[in-house]
């Protein structure tokens, strides 16, 4: 069989792997999708090396392809990010238990090492008159088998259409643009641009809250423009030199301390804090960081944690477990969940300087010794 014959059997085969996968995810649900979708993906991966046997270094390796596609990713995580100090941020949907953890990371990997294996070895493989036809039927297979389409299934044309625009059109812009980084050389870094991303997503307790449109906008143009800065390379006078590319990574580190500086130094509506006591013990303990939204004439009700100001100027961070009123003004009764007593002085609702939204474990633990040291 040739290798023609042999591409066009196997589209046909992701094809219908698609179509069943999607069958079985809709009949028996979440033990599909960690145990049986994963091993689906790996085999087919596997018969992809016996079908198309790799006779060429499946790892060309244009380090400027993979350099440019790494920045891509911050740039992305800043822009969304940094949407979500103007739109505000919600806790992660995803339960962080390291049970749920360790199976999430399973499926990505495997799912992502898997497809994006098979998009290197056929794009590699197919016959160059007919490139363009085979990319086009690839990148879209393969940007399919990132979307859960039984969500489209089941929603209301709006939600469809939401959907859409929020996780289809951005991947199949992503998959063309990865196909076309593939052909030109990319390999570490088309599997690190689907890979990092999902990554953070598992891993942090707060995500950006943004409208559809403003996440639609920025995961598809940053991708178009990878897409013709990519095709900048084929021209012969583009700079491809090591102090071009030394000034791409630095510019990307820069933009990176610059926001870390600003939000650190509470330039924004969301600011960290490092916990010093375990008056919140479970709930957050010493060492832990929590992310706190700016009060903005924002109402707390019970069970709302927090940050306010006390006379020997500290701030407390505690949980509200009463709301009060005198003369029309709001009081909030306030105790620490690892406390067996409320607060002595109720917090008035001007005093309230922010709330929690998201808690990182450990990572304060050096700014709370460094102080600690400062003040014994």
């Amino acid at each position: 069989m040739k290798n023609k014959n042999k591409i066009y059997f196997f589209l046909v085969f992701l094809f219908m792997l698609l179509v069943l996968s999607n069958i079985l995810g809709y009949m028996i649900g979440e033990i599909f999708y960690y145990c049986i979708k994963p091993f689906m993906y790996l085999l087919s991966a596997i018969i992809l090396c016996y079908l198309i046997p790799n006779r060429k270094l499946i790892w060309l390796d244009h380090k400027l392809i993979d350099l440019f596609l790494v920045v891509g990713i911050i740039i992305v995580e800043i822009l969304l990010f940094g949407a979500g100090i103007f739109f505000g941020f919600a806790h992660n949907p995803l339960q962080l238990t390291l049970e749920k953890l360790i199976l999430n990371f399973f499926y990505l990997i495997v799912i992502v090492l898997a497809q994006e294996f098979m998009r290197i070895r056929l794009l590699h493989a197919i016959p160059q008159k007919e490139n363009r036809y085979y990319v086009i039927v690839i990148s879209i297979l393969l940007a399919l088998g990132y979307c859960n389409l039984n969500s489209y299934i089941t929603s209301n044309i709006g939600m469809t259409v939401v959907r859409f625009y929020e996780q289809l059109l951005p991947n199949i812009v992503i998959s063309f643009m990865l196909s076309y980084a593939c052909l030109k050389g990319a390999t570490i870094g088309v599997y690190t641009y689907m890979l990092v991303p999902q990554f953070i997503r598992m891993i942090l307790p707060i995500l950006p809250k943004i409208p559809w449109i403003v996440t639609s906008l920025i995961t598809v143009s940053i991708p178009v423009f990878l897409y013709f800065l990519i095709g900048k390379l084929e021209q012969p006078n583009f700079p491809i030199k090591k102090s071009y590319t030394s000034s791409v990574f630095s510019v990307g580190i820069w933009v990176i301390l610059v926001f870390s500086v600003l939000f650190i130094n509470r330039l924004f509506p969301i600011y960290p804090l490092a916990i010093a006591s375990n008056s919140m013990s479970p709930t957050f303990s010493k060492g832990d960081v929590v992310i706190l939204k700016e009060n903005k004439d924002d109402i707390y009700q019970v069970g709302d944690i927090i940050q306010f100001p006390t006379k020997n100027n500290k701030t407390y961070i505690h949980r509200i477990v009463k709301v009060t009123k005198r003369n029309q003004d709001i009081y909030y009764v306030t105790q620490g969940d690892n406390n067996d007593t409320v607060d002595l002085v109720p917090v008035e609702e001007s005093q309230v300087l922010g709330e929690v939204i998201g808690t990182v474990k450990y990572i304060g633990y050096p700014t709370v010794w460094l102080y600690e040291q400062l003040h014994e």
